[in-house]
């Protein structure tokens, strides 16, 4: 089963993609976890019937829709994920910037744990670029969060954001949908497998435009529904 992109280290790694190849012509068959992923690995192994899409499950007994005492903050923006730059968090920091500019009052929170010390790194230059952008007093950064920490902030939240730059699915869109959350997401692969009209958008990678435009579209309908 397949869990990640192999573009990149494929090319850097050719030995490694000749043993991963004869293992994909030899199993009885290969599981993707979404439909990019899966024509993705039909582009480099000649194996089309083996090749299957099963997507990864939700807890449900964790993400749920909130109880009745629990209300969604209309400005609230989340983002959910290991900070490290494929996750195009940067991306989402310069959306808020110009949301910023506009005059509208989105604050965000970031959930997200650094395992590795190139992660540390890359939460170090987000925590940068907020300070760069002027952002001290619209961004929280939150860590060692459990999942029902994490399914709460989602119940709260106006919409998530997935900024990726490239996604083989995106776990945290179907998370916060299961929570009543609407979600807004980049064309990175597997987002297009969840994101539909009536549940959020999806903008290009690499877009910050794009995404601020269709942040400010969710929230507007999310006041329209609550009345504000």
């Amino acid at each position: 089963t397949e869990h990640a992109s192999w573009r990149g280290w494929a090319e850097r790694q050719p030995e490694i993609l000749r043993r991963a190849l004869w293992a994909i012509g030899r199993c009885a068959a290969h599981v993707s976890v979404g439909t990019a992923l899966r024509d993705e690995m039909k582009e480099m192994a000649d194996c089309d019937a083996r090749l299957h899409v099963i997507p990864c499950g939700v807890d449900s007994a964790v993400f749920t829709l909130a109880p009745p005492d629990v209300e969604k903050d209309p400005s609230q923006i989340l983002f959910v994920g290991a900070v490290r730059p494929v996750k195009g968090l940067d991306v989402l920091l310069r959306a808020v910037a110009i949301l910023t500019r506009q005059g509208r009052q989105e604050k965000l929170v970031v959930i997200g744990d650094s395992f590795f010390s190139a992660y540390v790194k890359a939460h170090r230059h987000a925590q940068g670029l907020v300070r760069e952008l002027g952002l001290e007093e619209r961004v929280t950064f939150l860590a060692g969060m459990d999942q029902k920490d994490v399914a709460r902030v989602m119940q709260q939240s106006a919409v998530l954001v997935s900024p990726s730059r490239r996604e083989a699915l995106g776990m945290v869109l179907v998370e916060a949908l299961a929570c009543g959350t609407p979600v807004v997401a980049t064309q990175s692969g597997g987002p297009a497998d969840i994101v539909t009209p009536e549940v959020g958008r999806l903008v290009p990678v690499e877009n910050p435009e794009a995404l601020a435009e269709a942040i400010a579209q969710d929230e507007r309908r999310e006041e329209a529904r609550r009345g504000l």
